[in-house]
């Protein structure tokens, strides 16, 4: 069926289609949690008195809540809400600004990464 208006004959180029709302904000949830998960995974197992099956179920209920959790809100909140925000933002005549949005989010995440792995990125 061909398509009619604005979309006939325009395609996007193959790293928009790759790079997208919907897959972004699902790679920055999964990255978000797994630091969550690294972090609270480190301080329940530096407790010596507790037994081994306990950290080993508290961190197996651990991820499932957070994935869960997190699943839950971008399927009910945060697609719809981001969806009107990019919507927004590519009004504006800046170069591919979601894009840039994005990449912010990605090295916050970075940053926060390197600070739960007690990792120094820059020497000061």
């Amino acid at each position: 069926m061909a398509k009619k208006g604005k979309q006939a004959g325009r395609r996007r180029p193959a790293w928009r289609r790759w790079i997208n709302h919907r897959r972004m904000l699902g790679v920055e949830a999964v990255l978000l949690v797994g630091a969550i998960e690294m972090w609270c995974e480190d301080q329940i197992t530096a407790y010596p008195d507790l037994p081994e099956w306990v950290k080993v179920l508290f961190v197996m209920l651990l991820v499932a809540g957070l994935f869960g959790a997190v699943l839950l809100f971008l399927q009910r909140f945060a697609y719809g809400s981001m969806n009107r925000a990019h919507k927004v933002v590519d009004a504006l005549p800046l170069p591919t600004p979601t894009l840039m949005i994005h990449a912010v989010a990605i090295g916050a995440l970075f940053v926060f990464y390197a600070w739960v792995l007690r990792i120094q990125l820059w020497a000061l």
